[in-house]
């Protein structure tokens, strides 16, 4: 039976073409006599009359018609002819039209043509979940941020489900945009760099604020709340022998200085 199905679906979609196709000569035809009749000598010099509102009215709007072929095209999973196109989503545009259809398309960043087909262009050319893990890290590796939700969404049906996934797999974060839009961005997670720290160190790294502190009241105030800033020591060169004369040169001294790191400190047992 699905067999039967296809072949009648192929048979529709043959006619229908071949019908735009009809029609198409027709509109090329009827340009063509009304190009010879502009040329030809006037016989009267009356001023020709104004197109009709009948005629204005029937002209194809074109943003609208470019709409709903933005919209048929997501929900197709492979190239679509146009002359199929146009005559699925009901359209007849004239030659003049037509010509101005098929400009817009072709301005237009979302849509892929190629010959007389066309398909939609997502942002991101993803289409399955291996795919889209490659795309994340590869946006991590190269420090571009995250991804968007809600263009990824465009790249194919089943990509929420993907998202999911990565979301249990705890191979993404999910950051809401504080400014407009308000969606969702993904950043992958690279579970190398992934490390505990303790909860009570959180919380008590939580409370600190050191926003109006001088660099010199840090180190105490860290210290107040039962965290030891890092220290980073350095050692300087060995010594170098010098003139007995001149007396020994004084010692290299141990230098040490404060390094407040925002991620990293440690905690003192209270």
């Amino acid at each position: 039976k699905s067999l039967q199905d296809f072949q009648a679906q192929q048979l529709r979609a043959q006619q229908m073409l071949a019908d735009s196709r009809k029609r198409k000569a027709e509109v090329a035809k009827q340009a063509k006599q009304s190009t010879a009749a502009k040329q030809a000598p006037a016989a009267s010099s009356a001023p020709a009359a104004p197109p009709s509102k009948k005629a204005r009215k029937d002209a194809l709007d074109v943003q609208k018609a470019l709409y709903r072929i933005l919209s048929h095209l997501k929900e197709q999973e492979a190239p679509v002819e146009a002359d199929i196109l146009f005559e699925t989503l009901n359209l007849r545009p004239t030659a003049d039209d037509e010509a101005l259809l098929m400009a817009a398309l072709r301005e237009n960043e979302k849509i892929a043509i190629e010959g007389t087909q066309l398909s939609f262009k997502p942002r991101y050319a993803v289409r399955n979940y291996d795919e889209l893990l490659g795309l994340l890290r590869d946006m991590d590796a190269r420090a571009l941020g995250g991804i968007r939700v809600d263009l990824l969404k465009e790249s194919y049906k089943s990509v929420q489900t993907d998202i999911d996934r990565l979301i249990t797999e705890e191979l993404v974060s999910v950051v809401r945009r504080k400014g407009e839009p308000k969606v969702d961005v993904l950043f992958y997670r690279d579970p190398v760099k992934q490390y505990k720290v303790d909860d009570f160190l959180v919380q008590a790294w939580r409370t600190c604020d050191v926003t109006d502190k001088h660099p010199k009241d840090i180190e105490k105030y860290l210290v107040n709340k039962n965290l030891k800033p890092m220290r980073e020591e350095a050692v300087s060169a060995p010594e170098r022998k010098t003139d007995k004369k001149r007396g020994p040169r004084a010692g290299a001294k141990q230098h040490e200085s404060l390094a407040i790191l925002n991620r990293t400190v440690k905690a003192e047992p209270s």
